[in-house]
């Protein structure tokens, strides 16, 4: 496996995993708040 694919890998599932994260915190300090 080459160097490339690796990183292309991790960043691949670090930008689809990193919005559902956001969204995730987002919406319980939204919901504390209230």
């Amino acid at each position: 496996m080459e160097q490339s694919e690796v990183w292309f890998r991790f960043f691949f599932l670090y930008y689809s995993v990193l919005p559902w994260l956001a969204y995730i915190s987002f919406e319980k300090t939204f919901w504390e708040n209230f």
